[in-house]
Parts: structure tokens; C-alpha cells; sequence
């Protein structure tokens, strides 16, 4: 059987840092709703999991996390360096919790311009300073992570909800954004 050490490096940190993003999800829960920097975190706190128990995509962790994007992907989504520990970093791609931005490749011209528009308004957001990640729950692709992204105090989906670049989305069946970016 081949050693762990016979994996390339850049495979292991991969493998390191996913095994360290699932303890985290797997180690803690909090209420539902935004989580926000400086509030009342002393409402979030983890929940132990029964060995053997397999969490849900709803598990979230308790805290805020210091990231820097690396890369704004679409309005909704981010690649980013999330600071997990005392000098240890990991690289995810973080999806904006609560928020459905139109697609890049999407179905019409309309829908492509207002999606370049989200992306360029995110990656406007996030350049701006410090990103603050909170929130953070599992999502339905492997590699990718939910929660809030902050800058400041403004949770940034928030800003994308009231211009216009994003809706509402909790879940389940997207709309599409070709009758909607045609307004």
C-alpha cells in the first residue's frame, strides 16, 4: 500500500484542508439566521455530535472567520483563503449565503450582462478591505462552503439584494433571469 508521503504536497495540503473544513462543519451548529460580526455570539454555540453521526447540509459553524478572495467567480460566489487557525489557511470557494445572482453562461444576453454586472460589483465589494466570513455551513457541491461574507458590519448579500444584481434564494428550484433582466 502506497504512503501518504508518496502523494504529491500540493495533493496533501489539499487533503488536509478539506479533512480540517469538515471537522469544523461537523463540529458545530447555531440557530438559523445571519450571523453578524461583533453580535450576539454568545447565542452560537457548538453543538458536540454523537461519533458516528452524519451532519446535514444545515449544520453551520459558529464564529467569523478573516478571508481574503483570491478570486470573485460570479456575483454569488467567491474563492477565498479563510484564516481557520493560528497560521493555518484554507482555500474554498464560498457561495453567498441566501442571495441567487444571475449566470455567467446563462440563457440570454440580458441575463450574461447583469451577471458580469453582480460579478464586478462583488469583486468591488470584497476589494475594498477586509472580508469577514460567518455563518459558514456546507452546501450541495463538494468544495464550496455558504455563509455571510462582511465587510465591515455590511453583510454584502444584503447590498446585492438592494441594487438589483441578486434575489432571494432559501433552496431549492432557481428561476431563470431572462424575464427578470429584461425589466
Amino acid at each position: 500500500m502506497p504512503s501518504i508521503l508518496s502523494v504529491p504536497r500540493r495533493v496533501r495540503i489539499v487533503l488536509v484542508a478539506a479533512a480540517v473544513l469538515t471537522m469544523f462543519v461537523l463540529a458545530a451548529d447555531s440557530p438559523p439566521g445571519r450571523a453578524r460580526p461583533g453580535g450576539d455570539h454568545e447565542a452560537l454555540q457548538p453543538v458536540p455530535i454523537e461519533p458516528g453521526t452524519v451532519a446535514t447540509r444545515r449544520a453551520r459553524l459558529a464564529g467569523v472567520y478573516a478571508m481574503t478572495v483570491t478570486r470573485v467567480i460570479d456575483g454569488d460566489t467567491v474563492e477565498a483563503r479563510v484564516a481557520v487557525w493560528l497560521g493555518q489557511e484554507i482555500v474554498t470557494k464560498v457561495r453567498l449565503r441566501g442571495v441567487d445572482a444571475p449566470e455567467i453562461h446563462g440563457a440570454c444576453g440580458a441575463e450574461r450582462e447583469l451577471a458580469i454586472a453582480a460579478r464586478d460589483r462583488l469583486a468591488q465589494l470584497v476589494g475594498g478591505g477586509p472580508v469577514l466570513l460567518g455563518h459558514v455551513g456546507g452546501d450541495k457541491y463538494f468544495g464550496r462552503v455558504v455563509g455571510d461574507l462582511f465587510v465591515g458590519e455590511t453583510n454584502l448579500s444584503d447590498i446585492l439584494l438592494a441594487e438589483g444584481l441578486a434575489r432571494p434564494y432559501q433552496g431549492g428550484r432557481r428561476k431563470g433571469w431572462c424575464a427578470f433582466a429584461g425589466r
